[in-house]
């Protein structure tokens, strides 16, 4: 018969123990292998989680409606939804060619991609373009990483891989494998921006996408995004997807979404706190935290788990008087 293949880790959070992806956060989405997993074998697998293991919640992230395990959810844990979202991406099948998908912009922001084309080839020298197997290009990903890590420090984001410690050491792993595409794009000889992606059957996945900010101006980023989109035109790939969450700038390029969902299945009282502090911290509060500037999340960051402590303290005197 068909198998189904779920690769699961136990770690302990916040006093529980918590069965999730083997590899997350690094994948950026949870799935299955093989056949799609049922409502009766998810439930099954969650009772002998508790029962073997002693799980107090089963945490699934980026569920995709498209993937092998939407449907178990939504069939037998619907209501341990944490939050929905999308996952925008590029359906190649809607265009002829990279021509046709190009001019769905408008002349003006056409007509600046070449100025800006111009200018940076003026100052630097030619561009050039590249896609190969993420074990050939070790420098890249390494000058690729790099800049993201930098990146993330200038605008006082905080991130779950670039830790210091194992998830990123896996993601450096993960970036080298022969099944990994490494996009540069060079001006002068030199990377100016670099995207890190994975073939998925017959479609690309824009894993991770990062530039020289010593050129930011010129807007290199997006002219290795466009020379990538090019590259999976000829390849014949159905879909550019860009991953979860729809962020601005990829509602920019994409034309399609998928649904994605998180879920986390409580499986004792401890795991019902657990989901309960997991659907908080995924809040629309901390999201718009993360689009304010970079000054006002620090200072919101220093204060507001003192202001959260003082709030907490106030409801629990507040039942204590009840």
């Amino acid at each position: 018969g068909r198998r189904t293949v779920w690769p699961l880790r136990i770690m302990r959070h916040l006093g529980c123990r918590i069965a999730t992806d083997l590899t997350d956060p690094v994948t950026p989405y949870s799935d299955v292998a093989g056949a799609p997993l049922s409502g009766e074998a998810l439930a099954l697998l969650c009772d002998r989680l508790q029962a073997d293991h002693g799980i107090d919640a089963l945490l699934a992230r980026r569920v995709r409606a498209d993937g092998g395990l939407h449907l178990a959810f939504a069939e037998r844990y619907a209501g341990s939804q944490i939050e929905p979202a999308v996952a925008p991406y590029i359906d190649l099948t809607a265009y002829a060619d990279f021509d046709a998908y190009c001019s769905r912009f408008g002349k003006q922001t056409r007509r600046n991609r070449r100025q800006r084309r111009r200018r940076m080839e003026e100052e630097c020298g030619d561009l050039t373009f590249e896609v190969a197997g993420g074990h050939e290009r070790g420098d890249e990903i390494d000058t690729a990483l790099t800049w993201k890590r930098e990146w993330i420090a200038a605008y006082d984001l905080r991130s779950s891989i670039f830790d210091g410690g194992v998830n990123e050491r896996l993601l450096r792993e993960v970036c080298a494998d022969p099944s990994m595409r490494v996009s540069t794009l060079s001006s002068g000889g030199r990377p100016v921006a670099i995207e890190i992606g994975s073939v998925c059957g017959d479609y690309y996945a824009a894993y991770i996408g990062a530039f020289d900010p010593r050129w930011a101006r010129f807007s290199m980023g997006q002219e290795q995004m466009l020379r990538t989109i090019a590259w999976c035109f000829m390849q014949g790939f159905k879909r550019y997807d860009l991953l979860a969450d729809a962020d601005a700038y990829k509602l920019r390029w994409t034309d399609a979404s998928v649904a994605v969902t998180d879920y986390c299945v409580a499986l004792s009282p401890m795991g019902n706190a657990y989901s309960l502090i997991r659907r908080l911290a995924q809040s629309p509060a901390r999201r718009r935290l993360n689009e304010l500037p970079p000054s006002v999340r620090r200072s919101a960051r220093r204060y507001g788990p003192m202001a959260a402590g003082l709030s907490a303290a106030g409801a629990a005197l507040s039942l204590i008087a009840d």
